[in-house]
């Protein structure tokens, strides 16, 4: 499902240009070792060694502060568990719906998607087809909700792919700020806890009103901060 007429605007916070470097074997190797215990690949771990020794800041430690913000506000959200490991583009929120077994929902924030922006994602699995038509309903209703929303707020719409067990979505509409990564993360966290909170009421029973009610009012208040 596409934005539709709506402005589209890329979130590319890990810009990136290729150079040729002349390494000697020996640094290859222990570059390449660093890299393999911090779970990375050499180019990247190149990256982040010169950017601390020459102090700069670059997307990849933004994206890395943001992400460590994200982990410790969402401690303060009853129904989210926060999964990080340091120095990666990704972090997960876990979830759970209140639906008989109680599945499990986890919402994954990227902030490199390989330079198309940065994308939230929530997975779930389940066997009953019941509630994967709820839940896909649900993304359908939301992002109807949006292109209501945003262009009133001069806000672009984002890009959804919604498919079983799975709802992407571009994180058009967040400003991230690479000075303030703990005001970027509050956007992010928030917004998923009212993306999971319009669902689960979804589920319960609640319709396009209230989906559409909780998704301006996250809107209109992340365009006043």
């Amino acid at each position: 499902m596409s934005s539709g007429s709506c402005k589209e605007k890329g979130v590319n916070i890990l810009a990136k240009a290729l150079y040729s470097l002349m390494l000697s074997e020996e640094v290859v190797r222990e570059v390449d070792a660093l890299a393999h215990r911090r779970g990375t690949n050499r180019s990247a771990q190149v990256n982040a060694i010169l950017a601390e020794y020459l102090s700069v800041r670059t997307p990849e430690s933004c994206a890395d502060d943001i992400l460590k913000c994200a982990c410790e506000l969402a401690g303060a959200y009853r129904d989210l568990v926060a999964l990080y490991n340091p120095n990666q583009a990704t972090m997960a929120l876990k979830s759970m719906l209140t639906y008989k077994y109680r599945p499990t929902l986890k919402y994954e924030i990227c902030l490199s998607n390989k330079g198309r922006g940065a994308t939230m994602a929530a997975v779930y699995r389940t066997r009953s087809e019941e509630l994967d038509m709820a839940v896909r309903s649900f993304a359908a209703s939301w992002a109807r909700a949006e292109r209501r929303v945003l262009p009133s707020l001069n806000l672009p719409c984002p890009q959804y792919r919604i498919s079983p067990g799975r709802i992407e979505r571009t994180l058009d509409g967040i400003d991230f700020d690479r000075n303030s990564p703990r005001q970027s993360a509050g956007l992010i966290v928030e917004f998923v806890n009212c993306f999971d909170k319009a669902l689960k009421l979804y589920i319960d029973g609640g319709g396009d009103i209230v989906v559409e009610e909780i998704c301006r009012n996250f809107f209109s208040q992340a365009a006043d901060s």
